[in-house]
């Protein structure tokens, strides 16, 4: 039960509405009005009546021993037990759930112990029992059932899937059985490790990025748990069709001192492989060695070195990304600035003896 009184009065609202919490009691003698007047609940009336929310109803049922998780056979046998008292002593009753349902059809689910026999896959769940007497109820902790010699079936296997050049692609499985589960994805049958673009090889997601033509295939997963037999899931096709390139990292403008180096790398995706083209004010470059005395290398790769700088390479660098499927990517621009003198990053200044 909660109940709230709050004055009619200027600045309450810049109060926290908790410190107005109160029991109905006052609210029925504040306004004449009578709560709780069904029929059914007239052995708790009373105690809900004074109940304050956030406080314990004096006579409630309290929980001295909570159910403990239990781990059985498939076929075998498990029970719940649980102790309460209440203060003053009165009748309690029991009820037990099974996550959060109440159980029907076992006698023992209104007793202190819960009794499960021939358990099988769809018993493994939590266990919790509500205790009551006239005054109020209380839920216990809930208590797991682990089932042990369940094999593994694959509820939900992966869905095939079509996915562009350069981006993800993601499948999942669903499984159950018991004990834990293990996975193992495959890849037109041979088993798949963690590797730069693959990961969750052994989970219940395997996560493909990067995706190109070699990463289509028909992918699956076996899933174990160490009772035979394992479950092998349907396959699922991962398809990827081409992509034009999209940039993804762009060169970043920077300066530099003369006589330095100067790098620019590009990142992109789509269908690999990938060819470069860097310009410099739009017209391409070659690996070279210039007339001021600099040299280009990585022209037609995803970076470009300046080695030697002069002040003459000063100017605007971008990358065209091709990949014969249009149209071709072009980077924004970058703007290499060559210093003539590195500015100090100290400062001393000498008034001499005097």
């Amino acid at each position: 039960m909660i109940a709230i009184k709050i004055p009619n009065t200027a600045g309450v609202r810049s109060n926290p509405w908790q410190q107005y919490v109160t029991s109905t009691a006052q609210i029925q003698t504040d306004t004449g009005y009578t709560f709780f007047t069904d029929p059914a609940l007239a052995g708790v009336a009373a105690a809900l009546r004074a109940q304050v929310d956030g406080q314990t109803a004096t006579g409630a049922p309290t929980i001295n021993t909570q159910p403990a998780a239990q781990t059985a056979a498939v076929a075998g046998s498990a029970s719940f037990s649980v102790t309460a008292t209440s203060n003053p002593a009165s009748t309690l009753t029991y009820q037990w759930l099974k996550n959060d349902d109440a159980i029907t059809g076992n006698a023992s689910a209104t007793t202190t112990t819960l009794t499960l026999t021939n358990v099988q896959a769809a018993d493994a769940a939590i266990y919790t029992v509500v205790v009551t007497n006239p005054i109020g109820a209380v839920t216990s902790a809930g208590a797991a059932l682990v089932l042990t010699g369940l094999p593994p079936t694959v509820a939900t296997p992966p869905s095939s899937i079509t996915k562009a050049a350069g981006t993800t692609a993601v499948f999942t499985v669903s499984a159950t059985g018991s004990p834990t589960l293990s996975y193992q994805w495959r890849k037109g049958g041979a088993n798949l490790t963690n590797t730069a673009n693959i990961t969750g090889a052994t989970t219940a997601t395997l996560t493909v990025s990067n995706v190109q033509a070699a990463d289509a295939a028909t992918y699956d997963v076996v899933v174990s748990n160490g009772t035979l037999p394992n479950a092998t899931s349907a396959g699922a096709a991962l398809a990827v069709t081409a992509a034009a390139p999209t940039i993804t990292l762009p060169p970043a403008t920077q300066t530099v001192v003369i006589a330095s180096t100067a790098t620019f790398t590009v990142a992109a995706t789509g269908t690999a492989p990938f060819t470069y083209q860097w310009r410099k004010g739009g017209t391409n470059l070659a690996n070279s060695v210039t007339g001021n005395g600099s040299t280009i290398a990585g022209a037609n790769t995803a970076t470009l070195t300046v080695t030697n700088t002069q002040l003459t390479d000063a100017g605007n660098f971008d990358v065209v990304v091709s990949n014969g499927v249009n149209p071709d990517a072009t980077s924004a621009v970058a703007v290499l600035t060559v210093s003539a003198v590195a500015t100090p990053s100290t400062v001393a200044w000498n008034f001499g003896a005097g």
